[in-house]
């Protein structure tokens, strides 16, 4: 392969961490500033593990610093969905019996205005 070809297949790759960092931003966005559960928490307790396992590689067998870096950014973005994710499921979990008292109460008193 020439090395104009190799040279443009770095780019590319380059481009990946780029484009997938780019497409997590939106699932990011909704858990961190919306607080709407978007992410399957299990698909991404899989990515998470799957993608750290890649880094750990990067880190210990390989000397590729363009690997290392994307998939760094793969890890760091999966494992902040997921916590992120779980976070809001503990906090749902935690408000529903409050949730639920105070809907009572509102039904309670809805009731005896009328």
């Amino acid at each position: 392969m020439t090395t104009f070809a190799l040279h443009l297949i770095v780019i590319a790759y380059a481009g990946v961490a780029v484009v997938s960092t780019l497409g997590y931003l939106p699932t990011i966005k909704d858990l961190a500033l919306h607080k709407k559960m978007s992410a399957n928490v299990a698909s991404y307790a899989i990515w998470t593990t799957s993608t750290g396992i890649s880094f750990s590689y990067s880190l210990f067998i390989l000397q590729d610093t363009l690997f290392r870096i994307v998939s760094g950014l793969s890890f760091v973005n999966c494992a902040l969905i997921l916590l992120l994710s779980i976070g809001l499921m503990r906090r749902a979990r935690a408000a529903s019996p409050k949730e639920q008292a105070l809907s009572q109460r509102s039904d309670i008193n809805n009731k005896g205005a009328t």
